[in-house]
């Protein structure tokens, strides 16, 4: 007596950080759409620190995560860093954990003092709360 033929996937891991959409399709439970939304976050955000991130991407929820993070692993060395005392305002208004508030006080702190010298500065910002500034770290660089 058959099972019923369901195909079979043979457990991939993919590092999140370097994999292309072709990637992303092999992992289950990532179809097209999501490999798309996950390669734009990730360029958004210059990549991902921690694999639970993908819960800020559009339709990814608890239960999806749980289902498919065994199939993830996280190079943070592969994360794109901004440089906040060298970008333009745009650039980093584009980053998602950067509000216009927040980067009108960079910016800001730049002209008027200099460059900052450690992220933990931001602290001292308008804007930034405890949280904020941890959040960023694996993003943004002073140098």
């Amino acid at each position: 007596e058959k099972d019923d033929q369901k195909p079979t996937f043979a457990t991939v891991i993919v590092e999140i950080n370097a994999a292309d959409s072709v990637q992303l399709l092999q992992v289950k439970g990532i179809g097209p759409a999501f490999a798309n939304r996950i390669l734009k976050y990730r360029k958004q955000l210059g990549g991902f620190s921690a694999i639970n991130q993908l819960l800020e991407v559009y339709g990814f929820d608890a239960e999806k995560l749980e289902n498919v993070k065994a199939q993830f692993v996280v190079d943070a060395a592969l994360i794109q860093k901004l440089n906040i005392n060298k970008e333009e305002f745009k650039i980093l208004l584009n980053h998602p954990y950067l509000d216009f508030k927040q980067v009108k006080a960079i910016v800001g702190y730049r002209e008027q003092i200099g460059p900052l010298k450690s992220i933990s500065e931001l602290i001292n910002l308008e804007g930034f709360t405890a949280k904020d500034v941890e959040r960023l770290k694996p993003y943004l660089s002073v140098r």
